[in-house]
């Protein structure tokens, strides 16, 4: 099975995808690891077109995406298709990883078609006290950070709202909504263990794009006990503390 989704942050992007993601005939999933995505996504589109820099991933998403779905290796920052291709774009957890950002959201734009979709997810640097107790108090002392917690994964920037705002608007978007993703309630609850269990049940955990290790088949179907545990989890969260700006991460759906 995905043991992605036994971590609440990882759970409320999917469910928040799928809830503000508008259908329509193409979709490009930028930087789609191992293509999780396309099997969530599928009903909503004709054909997605999805890509990454590791080829192992790459593998591993045309093993186990849906027949509407194409895999391929390709970097976000230099797309190869057309200006105004796809009716929408997912780009999660993705441009905290880039060394140009700018230039990956521009080329977003470029291949977007005008009136279309764009849904990106990012960290968010105000995450609570509760999910990186340890990263929480060296930055407040020190202005420094373990790569753990919020910086594990190989973050190299977290997010405030206003910064990445403002990159989507300088490539042209226009933000419609800001979505706070996983407060302080399910923060405590992941804390450290999606970092610690990500060596055991991810195929390729370091990102290495040059490893020998094979793809594997994976089950993307939601268990109906799991998925009602975690949407209860995930809602009551929103519910709670849904005007507090503190969160994991945040999720941006603009349009071209």
């Amino acid at each position: 099975m995905n043991f992605k989704l036994f971590s609440t942050s990882y759970y409320a992007r999917v469910h928040f995808t799928k809830q503000e993601l508008k259908k329509g005939k193409k979709l490009l999933n930028a930087g789609c690891g191992e293509g999780d995505y396309n099997y969530y996504l599928t009903d909503k589109f004709e054909e997605i077109i999805s890509f990454d820099i590791n080829k192992i991933d790459v593998n591993t998403a045309k093993l186990n995406s849906p027949k509407n779905c194409k895999c391929e290796v390709g970097i976000v920052e230099k797309i190869k298709y057309t200006n105004e291709s796809f009716d929408s774009i997912i780009c999660l957890e993705v441009i905290e990883h880039l060394k140009d950002e700018r230039k990956a959201l521009k080329e977003l734009y470029r291949v977007l078609k005008k009136e279309g979709q764009l849904i990106i997810s990012v960290p968010h640097s105000n995450y609570p006290f509760l999910f990186d107790p340890i990263n929480y108090i060296l930055e407040k002392i020190t202005k420094k950070h373990l790569a753990i917690g919020s910086w594990s994964y190989g973050h190299t920037r977290l997010y405030t709202r206003d910064k990445i705002e403002e990159e989507i608007k300088e490539a042209g978007f226009k933000i419609e909504k800001t979505l706070f993703l996983t407060h302080d309630f399910t923060g405590m609850l992941e804390n450290y263990i999606p970092m610690i269990m990500q060596p055991i049940v991810k195929n390729n955990s370091k990102n290495n794009s040059q490893t020998n290790k094979n793809s594997k088949k994976i089950d993307y179907k939601f268990p109906k006990i799991l998925d009602k545990m975690m949407t209860a989890l995930t809602k009551l969260d929103a519910t709670i503390l849904k005007k507090r700006e503190k969160s994991i991460g945040l999720m941006i759906i603009a349009k071209k």
